[in-house]
């Protein structure tokens, strides 16, 4: 018996075999006779990984449109639209980029949850309100943290009220001042509010603050039709938005 056979006939086809290693699917290697646990997870092919990242391309194409719409209707302010509009595409041609070079690895480019930190980043957020009596041009009170010296909203209510006759009885007017704050006037029938922004408020933030006056001199009309004014026993809605 030569060598060969002696080999042949050692072998028992129902012993396990010691001394050669197995190779895994993952490329580990177990000596004979360990139980061998196979993976299913194997790494996508580049074709799957391609149609995976047109897939999620589409979807953010599907966004970029969202947020224009978005904008149209006043949800979101510029601020927040630019910033957001920035992140889509960095992310759109960071995706693109790695496809030509590495398409397995496209998902590393994602940035999925970003959006969220920077809608919250730069939403506006009010600081404080001060009410004004439209007939004498008196403040009536204040509410949260409206630090600007009263001096200077006298003149600027003025211009506010001329610019607003001059708008055909437009109600609203926002503007930057210092520090990125924005002030937003809304007229009522019998006052005028003056709001404090910490950035830009959007055009819907806007609109329901203007309900929410128009809703304040309702309940208190009474008390507003008065002369002298008087603020005792008012109710202002305004301060559910400082909380």
């Amino acid at each position: 018996m030569n060598w060969l056979q002696r080999l042949l006939t050692s072998i028992d086809p129902h012993e396990p075999q010691t001394g050669v290693p197995v190779v895994t699917q993952s490329g580990a290697q177990t000596q004979p006779g360990q139980n061998v646990a196979l993976s299913t997870d194997s790494p996508a092919a580049p074709g799957d990984a391609r149609s995976e990242a047109e897939t999620y391309l589409q979807r953010v194409q599907e966004k970029i449109n969202r947020l224009a719409d978005e904008f149209s209707r006043g949800a979101i302010n510029r601020t927040q639209f630019i910033r957001l509009y920035e992140l889509y595409q960095k992310e759109r041609q960071s995706i693109e980029y790695v496809l030509t070079i590495s398409p397995e690895n496209w998902r590393a480019a994602k940035t999925e949850g970003q959006s969220i930190a920077i809608r919250r980043e730069h939403y506006a957020q009010p600081q404080g309100f001060s009410i004004y009596e439209n007939a004498s041009g008196m403040p009536l009170g204040t509410l949260g943290k409206f630090d600007l010296d009263p001096s200077l909203m006298v003149p600027m209510l003025s211009s506010y009220r001329e610019a607003a006759r001059e708008m055909f009885g437009s109600r609203i007017r926002s503007t930057a001042i210092e520090n990125g704050r924005w002030l937003c006037f809304i007229a009522g029938q019998f006052t005028t509010l003056i709001a404090l922004y910490n950035n830009e408020p959007a055009e819907r933030q806007v609109k329901i603050l203007e309900e929410t006056h128009l809703f304040f001199e309702q309940a208190n009309k009474p008390r507003l039709t008065q002369n002298p004014i008087r603020t005792e026993g008012m109710v202002f809605p305004h301060e559910v938005y400082l909380h």
